[in-house]
């Protein structure tokens, strides 16, 4: 999208006029210092010429008791002020011509922060509800290097209000957020933090570092300094905590996050001295801030965190997730001119605020969110702790990445479904995974497992994550393996074989060519180096209690494990899931001693009874049951064990009668 650039100069003398200069990203390498317009705008803000009366400038008006007609004219005032300063002929041509085009109107003079440019209007037309012509605030730096794509984008929600807060519906905002956020688990992690202290607070902003900061509560003035603050409820000491925008600046400057989204009462009102909540983060190393500049409605709250992180998670420029927000919020009666509340400032592109995969797309993600490998992730709930484990150690960009890593823990307690959640993930982002799924009646032995992971006929292909792995990488493989089975010494070439090499994966070795297998297994792991190629391939063996334990000991762990381990497979990762009373039988401890185990092993247990409230609601919304806490509440209370997903299945047949009803 091609970018506009209005930008306001300080005024050279107390008396004299603000300079505005018109720019446009046309591809000139020096657009940004050569404006294609340029002209002035009165000190007083007042105009000769205006049908409309000077009206108050200095803050929004109310958009709840505020005159439509009133709310009309302030808007196609301000309009006014940049159409009649000497570039309006040529921004209105440009948005005219050019088909998706923003305007960042880059304010510089402090006292003119307040001034309420989100209401500014043409006409009938709402220039900030416009996703087709977006415009936003802020001083960009065009420059910034668009940052690399990290995965997941990590979010980070606290509730500041006290638990019996009664001004804000906290927790159907927070609702609206988790639901957002939940539909999103491909591609987000998040934690919520609920009436903490401040060194809670600060204590998980350093471990965490998230990407976005969502805050639901309270924004004012601290009546010692007479600075903005935001209000944070401690439940532990039952006191209010005022965390002041100079405690901001200085709690985050290690670990600033790239956007804040402040869902605050008067979280970007500017101040006489220019500095506010917004401009707090922004100093402290946000390159987005998204603050409110009124009291917002919680419906109108919601909303805007609804879209904004559905649109982001899709990839969507933030310019134009919030323009989008604006326009659901026109819809919602009573308080439709709430969508002049939120205030976007941007100090970098709209494309550049998040670490976002470009991969992603709507397409991709409910395609491959559709087959029948993830169809029943419903129940897949909560695991934050050991979803991000994983992620840390799977993806090719984390510190903390291993080229093998152990998922463990009881029967039936979700380690399938934390697998193949994993490799949806990777699937949707244009990754390579592939599923193997040793369950079954038989045990496997070495040469089976090893077919299972390059492919056969127990493969649907139609699943994005049991695709086959490419048959001409494994032929070497296969042309050495069919001689052995033969009782054949096979012949010694480095010629490339450029025929398939059919062979029947149900047949076994013969005896004496034990003293082969070292080979077979060189060959193979060439083959998985040849199928990753350039680009990381993830290996995911499911069930392997079903491994026939000495062959699994004797040769797939020393043979094929341990180098993928080591390094000695380029490019190549494996995961592992195994049955908690069957790690210590395949002697898998041995892989990972000591220390080791912590960087190389997810835990996954059984969920405690306190879990199972917030679990079932969460599994009711994934469902569409509704709001059934009630009903929960009483089959919570009676238990007093831990507990397995399958539990859930049952709160599934003790509210089918609930959605029959609706």
């Amino acid at each position: 999208m091609k970018t506009l650039v209005i930008r306001i100069g300080e005024a050279s003398a107390p008396s004299s006029d603000y300079p505005v200069e018109l720019f446009f990203d046309d591809g000139r390498q020096n657009w940004q210092t050569q404006p294609i317009a340029q002209g002035w705008l009165p000190k007083d803000l007042i105009l000769k010429d205006s049908p409309f009366p000077r009206p108050a400038l200095s803050m929004l008006p109310d958009p709840s008791t505020t005159p439509e007609a009133v709310f009309g004219e302030i808007g196609e005032y301000i309009h006014l002020l940049l159409d009649k300063s000497g570039i309006g002929a040529t921004w209105r041509e440009l948005r005219k011509r050019l088909e998706g085009i923003r305007t960042i109107i880059d304010v510089r003079p402090a006292e003119l922060g307040a001034v309420p440019w989100e209401i500014m209007r043409d006409d009938a037309r709402r220039l900030f509800a416009s996703d087709k012509h977006p415009l936003a605030l802020g001083t960009i730096n065009f420059e910034t290097p668009t940052p690399t794509p990290e995965w997941p984008v990590r979010v980070l929600v606290v509730v500041g209000c006290a638990p019996d807060d009664s001004a804000i519906d906290w927790r159907k905002e927070l609702q609206e957020v988790e639901t957002a956020l939940r539909q999103l688990r491909h591609a987000v992690d998040y934690e919520v933090l609920r009436q903490p202290s401040l060194k809670t607070l600060r204590d998980l902003l350093v471990a965490f570092q998230p990407h976005v900061f969502h805050f639901i509560g309270h924004g004012m003035i601290d009546r010692a300094s007479g600075r903005p603050a935001l209000e944070i409820w401690d439940e532990t000491s039952n006191s209010a905590n005022l965390w002041k925008a100079d405690d901001i600046h200085t709690m985050l400057s290690a670990c600033a996050p790239r956007f804040a989204f402040l869902n605050a009462c008067r979280s970007s009102i500017e101040e006489a001295a220019g500095w506010n909540i917004s401009r707090a983060f922004l100093d402290a190393g946000a390159v987005a801030v998204l603050g409110m500049r009124g009291d917002v409605r919680d419906k109108a709250a919601a909303a805007i965190a609804r879209r904004v992180y559905r649109d982001l998670a899709r990839c969507r420029p933030l310019d134009l997730a919030v323009a989008a927000a604006r326009v659901d919020i026109t819809a919602l009666a009573g308080i439709e001119r709430h969508w002049t509340l939120p205030r976007l400032v941007l100090t970098v592109p709209p494309e550049r605020v998040l670490p976002l995969d470009p991969r992603i797309s709507d397409e991709a993600s409910q395609q491959i969110s559709g087959a029948t490998d993830f169809g029943d992730l419903y129940d897949f709930v909560d695991r934050r702790l050991e979803r991000r484990s994983l992620w840390q150690k799977v993806e090719p960009t984390s510190k903390d990445k291993r080229n093998l890593v152990i998922v463990r823990g009881e029967d039936h307690v979700g380690k399938s479904a934390l697998l193949r959640w994993c490799l949806q993930g990777h699937a949707i982002r244009g990754r390579r995974g592939r599923y193997v799924d040793l369950n079954g009646q038989e045990s496997h032995g070495f040469l089976s497992i090893l077919h299972r992971i390059r492919g056969d006929d127990l493969d649907d292909i139609s699943s994005p994550i049991r695709q086959p792995l490419p048959e001409p990488a494994f032929r070497r493989f296969l042309f050495e393996l069919d001689h052995l089975l033969d009782g054949k010494e096979p012949p010694v070439s480095d010629l490339p074989l450029t025929e398939p090499v059919d062979i029947d994966p149900n047949r076994r070795l013969q005896r004496g060519a034990e003293n082969s297998i070292t080979r077979i297994f060189q060959s193979f792991r060439n083959g998985l180096e040849q199928a990753a190629k350039d680009e990381p391939l993830l290996v995911v063996i499911d069930h392997l209690e079903f491994a026939f334990h000495e062959d699994f000991k004797k040769y797939v762990k020393p043979l094929l494990l341990k180098p993928i381990m080591d390094g000695r497979v380029r490019n190549v990762r494996v995961v592992l899931a195994v049955r908690e009373r069957d790690f210590e039988k395949l002697d898998l401890e041995s892989l990972v001693p000591g220390r080791a185990a912590n960087e190389h092993v997810v835990r996954v247990l059984a969920f405690r009874p306190e879990e199972f409230l917030e679990l079932a609601c969460e599994f009711c919304h994934y469902n569409d049951f509704g709001e059934q806490t009630n009903l929960l509440t009483a089959y919570a209370v009676q238990l007093t064990d831990s507990w397995k997903p399958g539990r859930l299945r049952l709160v599934q047949q003790l509210l089918k009668p609930v959605r029959t009803a609706r």
